[in-house]
């Protein structure tokens, strides 16, 4: 039975203490947690370059919510234009694994970014195989998983392209952090994403979108334009029973709701579908 999260970026000005009591009285079991340290990210709540004493408290903030239940976001560019900081990058993601593995949790996912101006589509997909491969290996030796998320703007994005990607890494058990409104986005179908990728996904983040990109939004749970119950119902039907990760990103979008809830509306919107 899969395991409903919340996306703490949603809450970046909120302590984790905070923000873990919140999900916790709105129902979620877990958090996937912003780690991130892309371009104009948010700030993180979790980051590898924290020393041992702010490593302590984060464990006691993370103590009333699943950790097994839960993954870190370390969303960096893997394939930047600039090779020095695609070295200091890929050090952070590896950084990552370590912080989620002293903290009992079992997934890490990272995205692509753009596509380099100076790199060919082959070479920056060589590049991400390489770091992507690295990564793996690093997250093997310490009981963590690794997944790679596909953003409409970015260079990984489609079903063909995860399934690329995947191919290129026999040996390693790269994850898919499967967020469907990016597939959407840009015109595919997410159900045939669903059907194709199921064997490697490990979350699933769960926010609506209506449009196309670029001329988009991403409304709350339930009000855009994706079929979320008939996608839920597959994932079921499929056998999924890994994470499902609220990512609330409406306030982005104009609109002007209570955090709690939000947070409160998107869990009893999954819980009557079952989850």
């Amino acid at each position: 039975m899969s395991r409903v999260a919340y996306c703490t970026g949603h809450l970046h000005d909120q302590p984790l203490a905070t923000v873990a009591e919140m999900a916790r009285l709105a129902g979620y079991e877990g958090l996937d947690i912003n780690g991130d340290g892309f371009e104009k990210s948010p700030p993180p709540h979790l980051t590898p370059r924290l020393d041992a004493h702010h490593r302590e408290q984060a464990r006691a903030d993370l103590r009333d919510i699943d950790r097994a239940a839960s993954a870190l976001g370390a969303n960096v560019y893997l394939v930047p234009d600039d090779d020095w900081r695609g070295q200091e990058n890929l050090a952070y993601a590896m950084a990552s694994i370590d912080l989620a593995a002293e903290l009992g949790i079992p997934l890490v996912h990272c995205f692509t970014g753009r596509q380099a101006q100076s790199l060919s589509r082959a070479e920056a997909f060589s590049r991400l195989s390489d770091a992507l491969a690295r990564l793996c290996d690093h997250g093997a030796g310490r009981g963590v998983k690794v997944a790679v998320e596909g953003c409409v703007p970015h260079f990984i994005r489609s079903t063909a392209d995860y399934l690329e990607l995947i191919g290129n890494l026999p040996g390693a058990d790269l994850r898919v952090c499967f967020d469907p409104s990016h597939i959407f986005l840009h015109g595919e179908s997410e159900f045939e994403a669903a059907e194709k990728l199921i064997d490697r996904i490990s979350i699933v983040h769960v926010k609506d979108a209506a449009g196309r990109f670029p001329d988009f939004s991403c409304p709350p749970l339930g009000a855009g334009e994706m079929d979320w119950p008939g996608l839920l119902s597959l994932l079921r039907g499929l056998g999924y029973g890994g994470q499902l990760a609220v990512e609330y990103e409406a306030d982005q979008f104009g609109w002007k709701q209570d955090r709690m809830a939000a947070m409160l509306d998107a869990r009893r919107f999954l819980r009557d579908q079952g989850f």
